[in-house]
């Protein structure tokens, strides 16, 4: 990503921003971490280093406004440094607060002890399941980083559906080290759901280890019961380039 940022039109950052600018203000409370002007590379570090959340809007107004307040003034690239750091020892202690702060996000924090927390959207027909979306590390070398990943599935399932996909990832045994590639591979998964909220489960092993995803879902179905859906089938995470 960082090799293709210095080549990304405002817009296509913008769209970025979008997605990832957001999150230290949706889950943290806090501002988002700024963005340089005329620095694709630094952004894409603060991006890379984003989540994604609630705060979509205001990462998309971040940074139109850091861009725009900024025309025609000066600056060098020691600056955009220190911004692109500030950005990641923000995301850094997003993570820490996300997994050890039982009121990081006020009353409850949902991801408390989680390993990772992941956002997609994407859409089923008959089974069939294709998504894309970041997961945001919580724990192991990696905390704080934004990692994004498709995923893809076949299984049973008289729906049509689209949405949107908010979970954590946990390991059922917690004394075993967390790594960032225990999230990708095959999984198991089994959703249901009545109108426009649903829930979802996934399971998957690696090298013996298993991982249990648990999700709220967030979009619109159709299907042969009604307002009811429910469904399940077997697909592969990976990571997207």
């Amino acid at each position: 990503m960082q090799a293709n940022a210095r080549n990304m039109s405002k817009g296509a950052q913008v769209a970025l921003a979008a997605v990832v600018g957001g999150t230290a203000e949706a889950l943290g409370g806090g501002k988002p971490a700024r963005l340089c002007r005329n620095n694709a590379l630094a952004n894409a570090r603060i991006i890379r280093r984003g989540g994604v959340a609630n705060g979509a809007v205001t990462g998309a107004y971040v940074m139109m406004l850091n861009h725009l307040a900024h025309q025609g003034d000066g600056g060098d690239e020691k600056n955009h440094e220190v911004h692109a750091s500030n950005g990641e020892i923000r995301m850094k202690s997003l993570a820490i607060n996300l997994r050890y702060n039982p009121y990081a996000l006020g009353y409850g924090n949902p991801f408390l002890g989680a390993e990772a927390i992941y956002i997609d959207a994407g859409g089923v027909f008959v089974g069939a399941e294709y998504d894309k979306g970041y997961f945001f590390i919580l724990a192991g070398d990696d905390y704080g980083q934004l990692i994004p990943y498709t995923e893809d599935g076949g299984g049973g399932s008289p729906e049509v559906s689209i949405g949107v996909e908010l979970g954590r990832v946990d390991l059922s045994d917690k004394s075993i080290p967390f790594q960032t590639e225990m999230l990708f591979g095959e999984r198991n998964r089994f959703w249901g759901g009545a109108a426009i909220v649903g829930g979802a489960v996934s399971h998957s092993t690696y090298r013996g280890v298993h991982l249990i995803s648990t999700s709220v879902n967030i979009g619109l179905s159709v299907n042969p019961f009604g307002a009811f859906s429910a469904g399940w089938n077997k697909g592969k995470i990976e990571p997207r380039r």
